[in-house]
């Protein structure tokens, strides 16, 4: 999703939160964006190249943080605010004012999860505002999350008293307190749907991620996960497209109120029911997979649910080179409660999807209950990422400076690569580079050795590729051992988090 610059009579179609902040002081840039774990970096524009970084940048003004799945980063304003970034999240950040400019700081949620901790002025009000694309919400607060997805946004309070927090949906006003959540589905604020719920009922991924994939809410819960926003980030969410699913992570198709086309949507074709009796439910089918496989086939069971079903449901999965499901098992219609106000008996569906996945690449999957229909959605499931030349490792470069090709590959052909050096000993590192480290798979690079390392004990280096989908096969750490005329140096640590 690509949230692009509107005008003033476009403004009912994006999502504004404005924040309390405080002025403190910061030694660093006004935006410096710094990695925790995982693949992190920027893009200058919407559409330029993935720049991955390896410590702290200070970010130019509308330049957009990227985290890849499993990955995290943190964004320190200079104002001393903070905000946390979760996994598979674009967010763009404008250029920094502070309070007494009057002038307002834009961040654009893409797509993905962000804990935010601003800081209050004395005595003033916030100049923070962030977007998405489906609500206008206006926030005065220290703590709180915020989850966008292709299904809609979700705004968490953790701290906020009355009046702080105000959510405009086309021409509905909905406050939240403290311990509230207010979820907005749908992709038009003009016919989105407004619920609000207390926090511990509110299990999503997005927000668990940020507390060590626990419930921050409520530790002891014992439902399943699910994120109605459909961000796809959090528990190592991936995403069609990203890599879909994770070994961890449950993708929920529930039912946006406004029938958006995206993963999680539904859409009502029939009323089936009489009058008298309670609506079907939405029906939801949980896929989880991890979007790298070391090898195929790989067998799932698929949960489903639907509530106040009249009808068994049936799901169709397309093509068989990359997956096959066969019939839906353990499926019943149980009866869950009779309504005095209604003449017939409500019931439950219940079931589990099984099939294999059968090979990298994209598969396409649609489904109907009740006359709800699962539009046809595509995931993609990508293989393991793998040394091709040399064959294996560790690299070696016995004399400096010396360049050798590398080439490396990750089904299906077409995936995305990229691969980064890191190497030990501060001043004293080796000095390695590389060129041509990023493109589609199979990808040939160069990695240059142009001195080895200069210190009393010798510390190498780890050249670590990045592909597609999520999981411990979605990355490669390769040793790099480099030798100069007088000093070996074997490098065999841990790829970094």
């Amino acid at each position: 999703m690509l949230v692009r610059r509107l005008s003033a009579g476009a403004l009912g179609f994006i999502a504004v939160l404005t924040l309390v902040c405080g002025r403190v002081s910061s030694d660093t840039g006004d935006k410096q964006l710094a990695r925790v774990k995982g693949v992190v970096g920027y893009q200058e524009n919407a559409t330029s190249e993935f720049k991955p970084i390896f410590g702290r940048l200070d970010l130019p003004d509308d330049a957009y943080a990227v985290t890849k799945p499993n990955a995290t980063a943190v964004l320190r304003l200079k104002d001393s605010s903070e905000i946390d970034i979760g996994e598979n999240t674009k967010v763009q950040i404008g250029a920094f004012n502070p309070a007494e400019s009057g002038q307002t700081n834009t961040i654009v949620l893409n797509g993905g999860a962000l804990h935010f901790n601003i800081r209050h002025p004395q005595g003033g009000q916030s100049n923070y505002r962030f977007v998405t694309a489906t609500s206008q919400i206006a926030v005065r607060g220290t703590e709180g999350f915020l989850v966008a997805g292709v299904n809609g946004t979700q705004v968490v309070c953790v701290s906020c008293a009355a009046g702080d927090v105000s959510v405009q949906v086309g021409q509905q006003t909905v406050s939240i307190v403290s311990n509230q959540t207010l979820t907005v589905l749908g992709s038009n604020p003009l016919t989105a749907t407004t619920s609000i719920t207390t926090n511990p009922a509110v299990n999503n991924p997005a927000v668990n991620q940020f507390n060590s994939n626990q419930n921050p809410f409520s530790p002891t819960t014992t439902t399943t996960s699910a994120d109605p926003t459909g961000s796809l980030s959090g528990a190592g969410g991936g995403a069609a497209g990203a890599g879909a699913g994770s070994a961890s992570t449950v993708v929920s198709t529930v039912g946006a109120g406004a029938g958006a086309a995206a993963v999680v949507s539904t859409v009502k074709t029939t009323a089936t029911a009489a009058p008298t009796t309670p609506p079907a439910g939405t029906l939801v089918l949980q896929l989880s997979f991890p979007g790298a496989i070391s090898s195929f086939p790989y067998s799932f069971n698929w949960p489903f649910s639907q509530l106040n079903a009249t009808t068994v449901a049936s799901f169709s999965c397309s093509p068989l080179a990359v997956i096959t499901c066969t019939s839906p098992i353990q499926q019943t219609l149980s009866q869950s409660s009779t309504d005095v106000s209604v003449s017939n008996v409500t019931s439950s569906l219940n079931g589990v999807l099984a099939g294999t996945l059968n090979g990298p690449g994209t598969f396409t999957l649609s489904g109907s209950a009740s006359g709800y229909v699962l539009p046809a959605t595509s995931f993609n499931v990508y293989g393991p990422v793998l040394l091709v030349s040399p064959s294996t490792g560790p690299i070696s470069f016995t004399q400096v400076p010396t360049t050798q090709n590398v080439t490396v590959t990750q089904l299906p052909t077409g995936s995305q690569l990229s691969a980064g050096i890191t190497c030990a000993g501060g001043t004293s590192a080796a000095n390695v580079t590389l060129a041509g480290a990023s493109g589609p798979s199979p990808l040939t690079f160069s990695i240059t050795a142009h001195s080895a390392s200069t210190g009393v004990t010798p510390a190498g280096c780890t050249l670590t590729i990045t592909g597609q989908g999520d999981g411990q096969y979605a990355s490669l750490a390769i040793p790099v051992n480099v030798t100069g005329s007088n000093i070996g140096i074997s490098s065999n640590r841990r790829k970094p988090l």
